[in-house]
């Protein structure tokens, strides 16, 4: 058996008329991939909407400083954007501009001998 981690990010315009939603999803069979790829979800958030100009900018850059490694890095920012979305991506008019969520799932890789099981047993 395999984990295959799901990401999915949800964006949702603040606007108190025709609020819109945008869903992507990416997938990965490595949790340290479905960190990394979570993290630059939320830092291309940031970067496009300029979140950190009004909130936490110190405490983003004292994360920054405080790790080196780029595992601890990705793995310490995600943990600060989950703990912090609902505030880093509070709208006006919706409660929450963005999110990421992980999941990950146990999947069944088929082997040779299953699928021709399969056919054996279509076929006869």
């Amino acid at each position: 058996m395999k984990k295959l981690y799901t990401i999915t990010t949800t964006h949702t315009s603040d606007d108190y008329k025709r609020p819109h939603t945008n869903t992507e999803t990416f997938t990965t069979t490595s949790k340290q991939d479905a960190m990394i790829l979570a993290t630059k979800q939320y830092l291309e958030r940031v970067y496009e909407a300029d979140t950190l100009e009004y909130n936490n900018k110190g405490t983003f850059q004292s994360i920054v400083e405080s790790n080196s490694d780029y595992t601890k890095l990705t793995t310490s920012l995600y943990d600060y954007f989950q703990n912090n979305e609902s505030t880093l991506f509070e709208g006006e008019f919706v409660p929450n501009t963005f999110s990421v969520n992980v999941e990950s799932a146990e999947i069944e890789t088929p082997t040779e001998t299953s699928v021709m099981d399969l056919i054996g047993k279509i076929k006869d």
